[in-house]
């Protein structure tokens, strides 16, 4: 059972405050992603590092991928990059 003295499990998220003489349980505040554009940020020793979603790069992912830099866009098509995808305009006809 939860709240048992120090020792005690606690469910996730929580910790134990003392306070003399007794034991006090509070959520932990909310803390904010380093990574941007729903990268996924991962712990590593001293450190973080961000897994980007696709369209997105940079040690936060915080730089726009610019799709239409390899001219996905067959039959004449324009090319228009948007924030982590892009965009084919086809010709009228």
């Amino acid at each position: 059972m939860y709240g048992r003295g120090e020792g005690s499990e606690l469910p996730r998220n929580q910790k134990i405050w003392r306070t003399t003489p007794k034991y006090r349980l509070t959520p932990m505040p909310p803390t904010r992603s380093p990574c941007e554009h729903d990268g996924v940020c991962v712990n590593t020793p001293g450190s973080f590092m961000c897994n980007c979603t696709q369209g997105f790069t940079g040690p936060r992912c915080e730089t726009n991928v610019n799709e239409c830099e390899s001219h996905p866009c067959q039959n004449e098509g324009s090319c228009l990059d948007d924030p982590g995808t892009f965009r084919c305009v086809c010709m009228p006809g």
